[in-house]
Formats: structure tokens, C-alpha cells, sequence
């Protein structure tokens, strides 16, 4: 039997639909494939300690929503920066750089955090700070609080440190605010560098003054005895 051009529409139709079918499913698997990678890409930066940049597309009340490697990704409001945000709004067509907080493939979960990225880079320049300190070191400093344990100085170049109690005056006091008050400028010597902690003393500068001051007394004394001697010896062969 001889095919009909219906018959022929027919097997054409069936034909381009076969073709669209396959066609989907290959823009389908490549983009599996790409989504897959993204997330295995990912996942190495979260393990490296390595940031991403999110751009914001969206705020929502509890934070920002984004894509990093065409994923959905979402950064909590108190992980956006380490200052207080009220509006998140305002973020919106921002570029956020932020470290992976949480990372879960199978529920297509990726949370971000802007302030971990901050908090080190604080970190980095602090350490960098104290690296430039040296035990022995005389600093300039304002007196930021008391407690009863000591005094947290905070100097010039912006870290505090810690002077004990003990080592706030030469002689014996129960509690710093004795001798000192908040917002006093005081000078310190550095005497421990450990662990980001910086220990100062007041009292070896203290004595290193008062010994100072006591050898040029002794001094003055030494040489206001030896002009009365030699004084005298001129007048021991004086007759009156």
C-alpha cells in the first residue's frame, strides 16, 4: 500500500518531536553536568578556606540571596558583616566576598558568610601589628578600662593590652582604680608578647625613675660634699 501524505505528516511529526525529546534531554544533561560541577568546585574552595563573590540579586528579612557558579546561595544577616545591619535592602546589586559556612548538595544548600572574610582580615592585620612589637618596647597609651584584676591600656597603634594590678605602681595597691582612671594616658613597657596577648608595666618604668632620680640625688650630694671639704681644707691654714 502506497503511503499517504497524512501518513507522511504523521511520521514528520513523530520525527521532530523524537528530535526535540533528544534535544532536551542532552540541554538537560549538560546542564546536570555543569550544576555538578559547580557544586564539586565549590565544595574544594569550602575545603581550601578559599572566598567566593556572590553578587545580591535579592534581601529578604533574615538575609541575602545570590548565585555563586549559577547556585543558589544565601548569607544570613548576622554573617553579612561584622557590623550591625538593619536594612539588608540596601545590599541589593552589591558584590559581597564571603567564605562557605555550610555546603549540602543533596538539599541543594549553600550558605555564605561576609563576616568570616572580615573577621580575618582583622585578624591578619592584628597579627601583622604585634608582629611589629618587641618585649622591651615603651609604648604611649589611654587607660580604656578598669577591672579588678588590672587596667586594659589601649595604645597608639590601636591594641590593647593588659597591665596587671601588680604591676600598675611601685608600691602595693588593692585595686588599679587607686592610681588610675578611664580615659588617663599613661606609658607602659611591653613585658610579654604571647598568644595575640600583650602584658605592659608600669611599674618597672616607675623604678627605672625613681633610681634614676636617687643617682643624680646621690650625685648632687657626693659633689655638695666635696666642694665643703675642699672649702674647709682652704680654710684649715687661715688664721683669724
Amino acid at each position: 500500500m502506497e503511503e499517504t501524505m497524512k501518513d507522511y505528516e504523521k511520521e514528520l511529526e513523530e520525527s521532530y518531536k523524537q528530535l526535540e525529546t533528544e534535544e532536551e534531554e542532552t540541554v538537560l544533561s549538560e546542564a546536570e553536568e555543569a550544576e555538578q560541577n559547580a557544586w564539586t568546585y565549590l565544595k574544594e574552595l569550602q575545603a581550601n578556606g578559599e572566598t567566593v563573590k556572590m553578587k545580591v540579586k535579592e534581601a529578604v528579612e533574615q538575609g541575602l540571596v545570590g548565585t555563586v557558579e549559577g547556585i543558589r546561595a544565601f548569607i544570613p544577616i548576622s554573617k553579612i558583616t561584622t557590623a550591625h545591619v538593619e536594612k539588608t535592602d540596601e545590599w541589593v546589586g552589591k558584590t559581597v566576598e564571603a567564605k562557605i559556612i555550610t555546603l549540602d548538595k543533596a538539599k541543594k544548600k549553600l550558605v555564605l558568610s561576609g563576616r568570616a572574610v572580615e573577621q580575618d582580615k582583622e585578624k591578619a592585620l592584628l597579627d601583622q601589628k604585634i608582629k611589629e612589637l618587641h618585649v622591651g618596647d615603651i609604648v604611649d597609651g589611654t587607660v580604656e578600662t578598669i577591672q579588678p584584676y588590672g587596667a586594659f591600656v589601649k595604645m597608639e597603634n590601636g591594641l590593647t593590652g593588659l597591665v596587671h594590678v601588680s604591676q600598675i605602681a611601685s608600691r602595693r595597691i588593692k585595686t588599679p582604680s587607686e592610681v588610675l582612671k578611664e580615659g588617663e594616658k599613661v606609658r607602659a613597657k611591653i613585658t610579654k608578647l604571647e598568644n595575640g596577648k600583650i602584658s605592659l608595666s608600669m611599674r618597672v618604668l616607675n623604678e627605672i625613675t625613681e633610681k634614676t632620680e636617687e643617682k643624680v640625688d646621690t650625685k648632687a650630694y657626693s659633689s655638695n660634699e666635696s666642694i665643703g671639704t675642699s672649702l674647709g681644707d682652704l680654710l684649715k691654714g687661715i688664721k683669724l
